[in-house]
């Protein structure tokens, strides 16, 4: 019996229980596991290196890389006598799809995409296939890594290709400064969620999920109601991953802010509320951007909104973050 790779790709993921019936539906192989992730750039770099075209042509890997971690991938293995030979066969032997035989995968869920996206003319082509047994092996590698990965990996991994790279609704004022927000305050955020959850008894996996996602809708330009968005967006992506505890995080994102209903109602969510305060105080200098450039202030009404910010971050700590204020000296 031989195993070959099968990855439903970004573009299609929403077919993918259409694309899987189709491949099932042929009798000499079958999907024997299938899993939802998100790809590193790590594995993206390990899946091309099977393919000199990308180490050759920089602005095609920068593509490639750029649609493969565009979103959730559904990333298995397929078994056969001939799984190999028969699944190329399925999903078409050639790289574009508008060259791949009419009724194969690629030919009927590939597309290329509008105008030209860093100096390339590309195009995506669904589905993902190994070429022969070398290659075969590698990716089963790669799979049997990657299936090993946690719910909390998988959503780090989508916030961060977010912050990487925002939609277009992002709020100007953030435009060139996502990663500085991510690593100066969600990373924070987290670091201070799992400190605080190890503190006192909280559900460290709940409180670091709703942690990196729990600014996102910022990304989409809801400032004002992110916090309601937000739990939104991660209750969709939760539900694709069937995680068990999608409520709770979806709580701490909604009472993550002081200013807003709803209020922080589990040790949890309080957790979350306290560990975006400290993030706050511990880097001023993000308020000061933010006065600066978001809001366009003098250095007098910065000033005035930085002092507002910080009062109010204080006064959403838990007991445990204020112990924690001071071990760092974030109250100076």
């Amino acid at each position: 019996m031989q195993r070959t790779i099968y990855i439903i790709k970004p573009e299609v993921f929403e077919k993918r229980e259409e694309i899987s019936n189709v491949i099932n539906q042929v009798p000499e192989i079958e999907i024997k596991k299938g899993i939802i992730t998100a790809f590193t750039t790590s594995d993206i770099s390990k899946l091309s290196s099977l393919d000199e075209g990308y180490s050759i042509n920089r602005g095609l890997y920068r593509a490639y890389e750029h649609f493969l971690r565009a979103g959730l991938v559904e990333f298995g293995y397929i078994e056969g006598n001939n799984a190999i030979k028969d699944f190329k066969r399925l999903v078409g032997n050639l790289p574009n799809p508008i060259d791949c035989e009419a009724g194969t995968l690629r030919n009927t869920y590939g597309f290329k995409i509008p105008g030209v996206f860093k100096g390339v003319n590309f195009f995506l082509n669904a589905v993902h296939k190994s070429n022969n047994e070398h290659e075969a092996s590698l990716e089963m590698q790669l799979f049997s890594e990657i299936s090993k990965r946690s719910v909390v990996d998988i959503v780090s991994e989508m916030a961060l290709r977010l912050y990487q790279s925002p939609p277009p609704e992002v709020n100007k004022a953030y435009e060139g400064s996502t990663m500085m927000i991510w690593e100066g305050h969600i990373l924070e955020v987290v670091r201070f969620a799992r400190e605080l959850a190890f503190e006192v008894g909280a559900n460290e996996e709940i409180v670091s999920i709703a942690s990196y996602y729990h600014d996102i809708a910022r990304l989409f330009g809801d400032d004002e109601n992110h916090h309601l968005s937000g739990a939104v967006r991660v209750n969709e992506l939760l539900t694709i991953l069937n995680y068990e505890k999608t409520k709770e995080v979806r709580h701490c994102i909604e009472s993550h802010r002081g200013s807003k209903s709803p209020r922080p109602s589990t040790l949890e969510a309080r957790v979350v509320a306290s560990a975006d305060a400290l993030a706050t105080i511990a880097r001023k200098d993000l308020l000061w951007y933010a006065a600066k450039n978001k809001h366009n202030l003098t250095v007098n009404e910065a000033r005035k909104k930085v002092k507002e910010k910080l009062s109010k971050a204080k006064k959403r700590l838990m007991p445990e973050a204020k112990v924690l204020l001071k071990r760092y000296g974030f109250d100076k």
